[in-house]
């Protein structure tokens, strides 16, 4: 589907390249594990470590207490994107139960019971980042039935000063 309100009509729009590579690609979430560490290191590239400020893939599925892997459905071996889950934030200063946090409106209903913070996210140069997130986040909620919220803390942000 072209949009014909482009200057150039070979752009795709987002939309439609995600449609493109999702109905070209049957993906699979599973359960992270320590057999997957190496490949998950594989994905790890400087806008990784930007985000992110620790890298250890190993270090980081062993003490976050949800991770997810999306595997390509024809080649299970191939880890296209991962994601590790935390029920406590990256930066020890936030604090989601303090009173900073629940002075804004959009997240005084999150707690430690109904939010998880995405601590760690790669993925493969074969997958849209878009794609690898909906389909690793959608498949978070899926299985944490009792998750209402899930929080990225990003560097370099300050959301009225927390």
């Amino acid at each position: 589907m072209w949009d014909d309100n482009l200057d150039d009509p070979s752009e795709l729009l987002l939309a439609d390249a995600v449609f493109n590579q999702t109905s070209k690609v049957d993906f699979m979430v599973r359960k992270a594990e320590p057999a997957d560490v190496p490949q998950i290191v594989k994905l790890i590239d400087n806008e990784t470590r930007r985000i992110f400020p620790s890298c250890d893939a190993g270090k980081i599925l062993e003490k976050s207490v949800f991770s997810l892997v999306l595997t390509d459905a024809a080649k299970l071996s191939s880890i296209m994107a991962h994601a590790s889950f935390s029920d406590v934030p990256l930066d020890k200063n936030v604090n989601i139960d303090g009173k900073l946090w629940k002075t804004h409106d959009d997240l005084k209903s999150i707690n430690s019971m109904n939010g998880l913070f995405l601590v760690f996210f790669v993925w493969s140069s074969e997958v849209l980042p878009d794609v690898a997130l909906q389909e690793v986040i959608g498949n978070a909620f899926l299985t944490c039935t009792l998750v209402d919220y899930i929080i990225l803390e990003m560097p370099d942000v300050n959301y009225a000063g927390i």
